[in-house]
């Protein structure tokens, strides 16, 4: 592997491994990453597109906005500032590109998170997913967010029922396609081991009867 921003080759693999740990629609990776010595450039991996699933790319932009996220983070803390900027002109396949930015101190909201261990392992070193019946705690915001979109509560029985059928017909169309039941095959439920897709073990238990929103 190359080294990039003036790191020395370990951390450069550190950085763009904890990129690579970023989740995406089927675990699919959509994303590449160029190495060169005054940037890191992210880029989408055309070929792991989901035509059927995500025909507009949506989820796609997604996923490589969360690597970029996780690179972002891994740089900061090997001790670098990251200056992003996306679409660059001088790298115009780039979705984005990261350079060494003037050294800082780094801000809370960078601080590595931690996984829910709570053991203080950074979330970005390692990909995970919770489909267990355990019951798990969700946190409220506590401030409204910079993008301006709201959280909205389905709690009516008459909100219920229409987000219900809302499921259903978006589970009957999926279904019912052809490309769309394919890249289902292809990306989850196997059973030998690959670094990307869903494995069988990660599915989970089955819904019971009274939570199953989509059809049987």
């Amino acid at each position: 592997m190359s080294t990039a921003l003036g790191l020395p080759e370990p951390m450069t693999r550190r950085v763009v491994t904890a990129a690579g740990m970023a989740p995406s629609l089927f675990n699919t990776q959509p994303w590449k990453f160029r190495l060169r010595p005054d940037r890191i450039e992210v880029h989408a991996d055309l070929g792991r597109r989901s035509i059927a699933t995500d025909p507009e790319d949506r989820e796609l932009r997604i996923a490589c906005g969360a690597a970029l996220f996780n690179l972002r983070l891994a740089v900061h803390a090997q001790g670098v500032t990251p200056v992003v900027c996306l679409a660059p002109g001088d790298a115009p396949a780039a979705l984005a590109v990261i350079r060494r930015g003037a050294p800082s101190e780094q801000h809370l909201d960078d601080a590595p998170c931690t996984g829910p261990s709570g053991d203080g392992t950074p979330t970005g070193s390692r990909s995970w997913t919770h489909r267990s019946r355990r019951p798990t705690a969700v946190c409220w915001p506590t401030r409204p967010s910079p993008r301006g979109r709201d959280l909205h509560m389905v709690t009516a029985p008459t909100e219920r029922s229409e987000l219900r059928c809302i499921i259903a017909a978006a589970d009957r169309q999926q279904r019912g396609n052809v490309v769309c039941r394919a890249e289902l095959e292809a990306w989850a439920g196997y059973l030998r081991s690959r670094p990307d897709g869903v494995p069988l073990a990660a599915s989970g238990p089955a819904p019971e009867p009274q939570d199953r929103w989509g059809i049987s």
